[in-house]
């Protein structure tokens, strides 16, 4: 292997070790702050919902529609997430 492809690999490795102990961190400084109910701080998999509105918006995406809007829409919709960035659990109701 050349010096040169092998600096890259390094280069690489260390860039995804920063980027992991960083997500890390980010993922539990998010558990610490967000209330005990909001499902974004409960760890666990997705829901059937989830993974269905993840199957359409993908296969819409794949068809050149995009899925950042029908994601949006169906998450608006069935009110898992609210359109402030927070999760509706954790918004204060009027």
């Amino acid at each position: 292997m050349s010096a040169a492809k092998l600096t890259f690999f390094l280069l690489l490795g260390a860039v995804g070790v920063v980027f992991l102990v960083n997500w890390v961190a980010g993922v539990r400084r998010a558990r610490r702050e967000l209330p005990a109910g909001d499902p974004a701080a409960t760890p666990g998999p997705p829901t059937a919902a989830h993974l269905a509105i993840g199957f359409v918006t993908n296969f819409f995406d794949t068809l050149g529609i995009g899925s950042f809007a029908p994601t949006t829409s169906v998450f608006k919709l069935r009110r898992i997430a609210s359109s402030r960035g927070r999760s509706t659990s954790a918004t204060r109701r009027r």
